[in-house]
């Protein structure tokens, strides 16, 4: 029987995306304790809010809960993952599949500790994983393609190739 369980390496996230998703669950939050206020508001003035009022409360939770959840999914369950032969990303929701018959070569930046596959049409996909796992993640990569040439840089990415 085949061994189906794969290594998970955490995505690093930028410090930018961090800062969006705190501001935003806090917007978020509180958006929706106002509309939480101006539901009772409408039942303590003993007015109804109507439908427009109903629904523009119901609307606005949704969606602070929708962002909310798609937040933390994000947190929780980014990671890459090392299969057979393809690199899967999934970040929350979105699943990204990289088939490595397609990779030209992989270049190791090691002052920004970021792996570059390139592929033979000479596009690439940015690995950015956790740096306590950087380290592991290139190992496991080398050992299951031994057939794709490694560079290892010292310099930066350039930002347009």
């Amino acid at each position: 029987m085949k061994n189906t369980a794969f290594k998970k390496y955490k995505f690093k996230f930028p410090t930018l995306w961090i800062i969006i998703a705190a501001v935003g669950s806090m917007l978020a939050i509180a958006c929706a304790v106002l509309n939480v206020i101006r539901f009772i508001g409408f039942f303590e003035r003993n007015e109804g809010p109507g439908t427009y009022g109903y629904m523009s409360v119901i609307f606005a939770s949704l969606i602070c809960l929708a962002f909310i959840v798609m937040v933390i999914w994000a947190a929780i369950s980014s990671y890459y993952e090392i299969t057979d032969n393809q690199v899967i990303l999934r970040w929350g929701v979105i699943k990204n599949v990289i088939d490595l018959n397609e990779v030209k070569e992989i270049k190791y930046l090691t002052v920004s500790k970021k792996l570059e596959l390139i592929f033979k049409d000479e596009s690439y996909f940015l690995i950015i994983i956790n740096d306590v796992w950087i380290e592991d993640f290139i190992t496991e990569l080398k050992e299951k393609f031994p057939k794709i040439p490694f560079i290892q840089e010292t310099e930066t990415p350039t930002e347009n190739k």
